[in-house]
Parts: C-alpha cells; sequence; structure tokens
C-alpha cells in the first residue's frame, strides 16, 4: 500500500518519532568553513561522536549562494570532495539551475540587480542566509525524499510523511562556542544545585551577566569559558540552546542540533583539531559582499587588497542603489501619535510631481475620516511650490527624506555630507587611517580566524 493510499497525513498528523536514535537520516549543513568542517571531520574520525550525531547515513549538502569566496569553492573541490569519498559519504552542491532556489534570491547579488537595484546593508533584516542556505537545502532535500520514496508533496508535507516512517530528519549545524547569540537558548549558573537564569549584556565596553537576583556581575574570562564571582567564589556561566520551530511541519519532521556547542569548541580548538589530523584549514566561509563584514575596517582592507576587482564591483552596486533612492521621501498624512499597525498605509508612488493638491487633500480627508495614517512614499520627489505649502500650512501633515543606506548602514553625522550614506569607500578611507601600515600577512591572519557569517540566526 502506497503511501497515498493510506493517507497517514490527515488521520495522524500529530503522531511522530522523536526520539533522535531511530532517526535514519543526518544532514551536515556544510558551509566548507572551520566550523562545519570540524563537524564533518569529527563524523569521519571520531567513532562516539559519529554513533552520537550520526548513526545512519549522512549527507552532507552545500547550498552555493553564488558569491562564495574563491577559497571556498577551492577548498570544496580539493579537500572536502576527496575527503567524501574516502569516507564513502555522499556531498551535493545546490547550484541554483538546479531549480531549488527561489526566483527572487537566484543569488545574492541576483535581486540587488533586479528590477530597482539594491544592496545588502547592515541595517535591512538579515534574510540572506534563510534564503540562499536553509531554504535551498530544504527544497533539495524535500524533492530527493519525495522521489526516492514516493511521498506526497507540497507544503512540506514529504518530510512529516518521511518522519512517520523513518524518523525525524536531523541537522547539524555549525555553530561554535562564544556564537551563542545565533541560536535560541538561556544563560545561567549554579549555585548550590539550585539553576538562576540571566543574560549577557555589554555596558561601555565591558560584559556583564545580569540576574534579577544579582544585578549586573563582571564577566571574566578563562580560555573560551566565562565566569562571575558572587561571595569571592568563582562560578561558571553556561548556555543551554533550546530550539523553537514556528512551522509544524518543523516540528514534526527535523531535529536542529549544534554539535559544536554541545562539545564547547570555539573557533581555535576547532582549527586545533584540523591541524591534529593533518588536514589542512579552511579559511572562515562567509559571501563576499556580506553586509555583515563592510563594518569591520580588516574586511574591508583584506577584500580591498586581496580581491580588488570584487570591491570595485561591490561599490558600483552600492552605488547604484543610492543613486537611485536619492530622492525617496515620504509624506505623512494625519501623522498619528502612537498608530497601531492596522491604522497605517502606505501609497507608492515614482514622482510627486504628478500628483496634485487635490490628490492629497483626498488622501488627508480619507485619513481623517478613519483614522488612519497614510504615508504617500515618493521616490523621485522633486520640489512643487503648491505641494511644499499644502505641507506646510496643513496640521498633521509632514514631509521627511527617507534614509538612504549603503552596505555598512551608517550615515555621515557632520561636514557636508551629513545625512548622506557612509559609504564602502568612506569606509575604506576610514580603514586605511585607522591602519596605515597593516601588511597583508596581517591582514591574512585576521581573515583566518574571522569573517564568518555571525549575524546570522539559525
Amino acid at each position: 500500500m502506497s503511501y497515498l493510499e493510506t493517507n497517514l497525513f490527515d488521520k495522524f498528523d500529530d503522531i511522530f518519532v522523536n526520539e533522535k536514535s531511530l532517526s535514519n537520516l543526518t544532514v551536515l549543513c556544510m558551509g566548507a568553513g572551520q566550523d562545519s568542517m570540524t563537524i564533518f571531520l569529527k563524523i569521519c574520525y571520531d567513532k562516539d561522536f559519529r554513533k552520537k550525531y550520526a548513526t545512519h547515513q549522512l549527507l552532507v549538502l552545500f547550498a552555493d549562494t553564488g558569491n562564495e569566496h574563491p577559497f571556498t569553492y577551492d577548498y570544496i573541490d580539493r579537500v572536502l570532495i576527496p575527503l567524501c569519498k574516502l569516507h564513502n559519504i555522499e556531498f551535493v552542491k545546490i547550484t541554483n539551475d538546479m531549480g531549488f532556489h527561489s526566483r527572487t534570491w537566484q543569488t545574492l547579488t541576483y535581486q540587488w540587480k533586479l528590477n530597482t537595484p539594491t544592496i545588502g546593508s547592515m541595517g535591512y533584516p538579515k534574510s540572506c542566509t534563510h534564503n540562499l542556505k536553509l531554504l535551498p537545502q530544504y527544497n533539495y532535500l524535500g524533492d530527493r525524499i519525495s522521489k526516492k520514496y514516493n511521498l506526497p508533496k507540497g507544503n512540506k508535507r514529504e518530510y512529516v510523511e518521511y518522519a512517520k516512517y523513518h524518523g525525524k530528519i536531523r541537522f547539524l549545524i555549525g555553530i561554535s562556542k562564544n556564537e551563542e547569540k545565533r541560536v535560541n537558548g538561556s544563560w545561567h549558573i549554579l549555585m548550590n544545585n539550585n539553576k538562576t537564569l540571566g543574560h549577557l549584556r555589554t555596558i561601555k565596553g565591558i560584559e556583564y551577566f545580569a540576574t534579577s537576583e544579582h544585578g549586573n556581575l563582571k564577566v571574566s574570562y578563562k580560555d573560551s569559558d566565562r565566569y562571575i564571582q558572587i561571595n569571592k567564589k568563582e562560578i561558571l556561566i553556561e548556555f543551554t540552546y533550546n530550539v523553537e520551530y514556528k512551522e509544524k511541519w518543523k516540528r514534526q519532521s527535523i531535529i536542529t542540533e549544534y554539535p559544536l556547542l554541545d562539545i564547547g569548541y570555539d573557533r581555535t580548538t576547532c582549527q586545533q583539531y584540523i591541524n591534529s589530523l593533518n588536514i589542512e584549514v579552511p579559511f572562515p566561509s562567509n559571501c563576499i559582499f556580506c553586509p555583515f563584514s563592510s563594518g569591520s575596517h580588516m574586511e574591508i582592507l583584506w577584500l580591498y587588497m586581496n580581491l580588488p576587482m570584487k570591491f570595485k564591483e561591490w561599490v558600483v552596486l552600492e552605488e547604484n542603489k543610492l543613486k537611485h533612492y536619492k530622492n525617496n521621501h515620504n509624506i505623512v498624512l494625519n501623522k498619528l501619535a502612537k498608530p497601531h499597525p492596522d491604522q497605517k498605509k502606505t501609497i507608492r508612488i515614482d514622482l510627486l510631481e504628478k500628483i496634485s493638491t487635490t490628490y492629497l487633500n483626498q488622501q488627508l480627508e480619507a485619513a481623517i475620516k478613519t483614522n488612519t495614517q497614510i504615508t504617500i512614499n515618493c521616490l523621485n520627489y522633486k520640489d512643487n511650490t503648491s505641494i511644499e505649502d499644502f505641507i506646510n500650512k496643513t496640521e498633521k501633515v509632514l514631509k521627511m527624506k527617507v534614509p538612504n543606506l549603503g552596505a555598512t548602514a551608517r550615515l555621515h553625522k557632520d561636514g557636508n555630507n551629513k545625512g548622506n550614506a557612509f559609504t564602502l569607500i568612506d569606509m575604506l578611507n576610514e580603514a586605511k587611517e585607522k591602519y596605515p601600515n597593516v601588511t597583508l600577512e596581517e591582514l591574512q591572519r585576521y581573515k583566518f580566524s574571522h569573517g564568518n557569517c555571525v549575524e546570522s540566526q539559525y
């Protein structure tokens, strides 16, 4: 009897196997950097580790963003793929020509050039990892198990069906110790066998462990461990991750784990472990145009000195975006003090000069009548005397320039460029002033221990 005939999805959609030991498939989400390579090598060479995390079938998936560093592609070809063949482990590189990337996220830069130019920025939501790494892997794996096991497909139904018969799929993510902010979880200390919850906070560059009972306690460090002192007693601060899924299909069919957090490996420990096997240690993996590296002077200098043409390409992409939105303004009609989301409405137009004051009056009257706040977003605002008079003389109507952000999300605070975007070129000039004598060797050492996608959450 086929899965379709049994139709168990409808009858038992809340029945699924939770036990990790019954999982038949483990997926290692491979970035080809130091963290995910450490997990891969632990599986290959540590029997106890493999028994714990990949008892049965192991599948290594690498989703290509189209903007990986050359050393990442090179490492995959020279080191990772031969190791996979040696240990009989299946490796799949998911590229956009396979059909598993979404239409607007074919590569990191694809949608930056699509329709209206845009740019990845530290001021925008972190969506690139989700769209370019996780979704292609979910789509590929769903298609794979659907075809292999003749499962009904659609809305991730194939995952739920698979879990009922073969156990949940285990996803291993390479996030190391001291990157805990990237995962959901809690910090705590143990005192007299009692757990006290708290959180980490930084005040004027100093890290504290804050609890309701003890207030802010200054953190000290030993290697990669954090400690506080209470009554002259040194106490270890511990972290426990807690994976929570919003989507029902994930709750029913997958288990997400962070093995490096489980075993307490930080970045240095990962490097040491790979070295101990006499295997080349890779550079950390991230996109060349990662906006979250644009705020680092050393990263900008590294890219400028090592991949100058790529840096120039990034600069041009940013310039195109800034030029396109340079006259972007909002006209707010019936400005409310604290509007509820349901009370806010936005109308987008290209040229404000095409809109008469009659139209603005009509929208204002509608906003007042319905107690809503209407924002006219004008991409290319041009001064118009009648409209300026309307804005200045009408109560609860105002005009504001929309901040035009570049990759760094910074704005000039003073001078002739006050209020304008602090561009990649500005960042480069600032980096040169800060590190006028930095050498290529120093930049290479920095890059080797930094530069992974530390802002993206899984």
